[in-house]
């Protein structure tokens, strides 16, 4: 019995010394490893930022990551985990074993939750907000009125979009879109430049984007104004929305589609458009003529077998 029990404690203290030699060798190559070496295009492509924005996170989120242990991982080491998870769209696992980062698939679920909660009490309402007083929306519709793809009245830009997740433990069959996958349905509001002005995750795959913009507090201040004598003002990509709203008033109004329509048909791209489309079907495009001659000879011996 003693010597069973001496064996038993053999092994364990042998995984135990081999988990702390994988640990030290981690460690070791992670303090010798500093990403921020890398050159730019492929630290870009790692995490998705250049490196002075991810300095500026780093520095913003710096005193709610430190640690008190001294051999924690560093708050850039773990902004640099989190926004390469975010950028690869991958799951811990094989984050875990990524040779530019060094640490443990547990080590990556941690750095993700403190990181993701950092940004949440310190990043989100400063940088997302949404257009609320007079002169904000001003502004908002001067920028969309001077943007490329104009479209004067608009505030914003809005769409919901599926983010995938594994399936949660808990009420399954909500989390279930209608392409069969478990995912959050995400509802999205940019400006002309692409900058998030309002996001809710708060809803599972299987809600359908006009329930989402029905609860939405977006909708509720948008109504408001409304309803106080504001008009000519618009979140475009609002198709999905079934029910009158400050929003698809104008969005359903004839005059204004008709204006939208002339616009388009008027432009220099719609026109570019239409002169490729007919020379394609004349058969008069630059590839048509460059490869006549050869299309020709093999229809020909396609004919002959």
């Amino acid at each position: 019995m003693a010597l069973a029990y001496l064996a038993w404690e053999q092994i364990f203290l042998e995984e135990r010394v081999l988990i702390i030699g994988r640990r030290l060798e981690r460690r070791i190559l992670r303090d010798g490893h500093n990403p921020f070496e890398l050159p730019n295009d492929e630290f870009m492509g790692a995490f998705r930022l250049s490196q002075q924005l991810v300095i500026n996170i780093i520095d913003a989120l710096r005193t709610s990551l430190q640690h008190k242990r001294t051999s924690g991982l560093s708050p850039e080491l773990q902004v640099l985990v989190c926004l390469h998870f975010y950028a690869q769209e991958s799951y811990q696992k094989g984050l875990g074993g990524n040779s530019i980062l060094n640490i443990s698939q547990p080590s990556v679920s941690r750095c993700i939750h403190y990181v993701t909660e950092a940004i949440n009490q310190r990043l989100l309402r400063k940088w997302i907000k949404f257009p609320m007083t007079g002169a904000e929306r001003q502004r908002a519709r001067e920028n969309f009125a001077h943007a490329p793809q104009s479209f004067e009245g608009t505030i914003g830009a809005i769409d919901c979009t599926y983010i995938h997740i594994l399936a949660p433990r808990q009420h399954e069959e909500a989390y279930v879109n209608h392409h069969g996958k478990h995912s959050l349905n995400v509802q999205d509001i940019v400006n002309s430049k692409l900058q998030v002005l309002n996001i809710n995750a708060r809803y599972p795959g299987a809600r359908n984007d006009s329930y989402i913009w029905s609860m939405s507090p977006v909708r509720r201040g948008m109504e408001y104004h409304y309803n106080n004598g504001e008009r000519q003002t618009w979140l475009i990509e609002l198709a999905f929305s079934i029910d009158k709203n400050p929003f698809t008033y104008g969005m359903c109004d004839w005059k204004h589609i008709y204006q939208r329509i002339s616009k388009q048909e008027n432009s220099k791209g719609h026109n570019q458009c239409c002169e490729a489309y007919f020379m394609h079907i004349q058969k008069r495009d630059v590839g048509s003529l460059l490869m006549e001659n050869q299309m020709h000879q093999q229809r020909e011996e396609v004919k002959k077998k």
